[in-house]
């Protein structure tokens, strides 16, 4: 989350009455105009360190607008996005919600590069298919099998791995962009909300 505003101190003095009034729309306009840079940023950000990023997760990222009373603006992720875009951000490990994270292996994926619904069901429902740990493995090999060649007494292929935990590095870096799209536009943002308010005064 980045959070963008700005303070005009004195110059509200020097400013007509008329000015003064206007002042505050045209600066949280100024804000705006940033935080929609920041947004727009952002989104690019994600198609490009992600690798093909579902929409679900390309609609993260919202605008919270700054107000003529409250010259903020915020660029947020949504609350269940955000719960594993942190990770990605900040680092970290993340744990499954239920018994293990499902990693795909033999196992057919959508362009999304994710399990379509429904496959791991459909999988399973194959004779051929088991699910847990083959003889002779250990725990860490866990995951859903095929048992290949005829009669299913052939090899066995892992289709999906169960893995108890996911590590990631950090590897978006949406807070560091962010901040320097701000820097780089907000002077200027705020110079022309200034300069209008001083308009209003000839």
């Amino acid at each position: 989350m980045l959070s963008l505003e700005h303070t005009v101190p004195d110059l509200r003095r020097e400013l007509s009455d008329i000015a003064r009034r206007q002042m505050p729309f045209a600066l949280a306009q100024a804000i705006n105009r940033v935080g929609a840079a920041v947004k727009r940023a952002a989104d690019r950000l994600l198609v490009r360190k992600l690798d093909r990023p579902t929409p679900f997760t390309r609609r993260a990222f919202r605008l919270s607008k700054a107000r003529k009373s409250r010259p903020v603006a915020t660029v947020f992720a949504m609350d269940r996005q955000a719960a594993y875009l942190a990770t990605l951000e900040e680092g970290g490990t993340r744990q499954p919600a239920r018994r293990a994270l499902l990693v795909p292996v033999g196992q057919r994926v959508n362009r999304y590069g994710n399990l379509p619904r429904g496959s791991v069901g459909r999988a399973v429902a194959d004779p051929r298919v088991f699910t847990g740990v083959p003889r002779g493995k250990g725990a860490n090999a866990a995951g859903i099998y095929r048992r290949t060649g005829r009669g299913g007494r052939g090899r066995l292929k892992l289709l999906v791995a169960f893995e108890g935990v996911a590590r990631y590095r950090p590897q978006l870096g949406f807070v560091h962009q962010s901040r320097r799209v701000a820097v780089r536009l907000l002077p200027a943002a705020v110079a022309g909300a200034l300069d209008a308010a001083l308009r209003s005064r000839r």
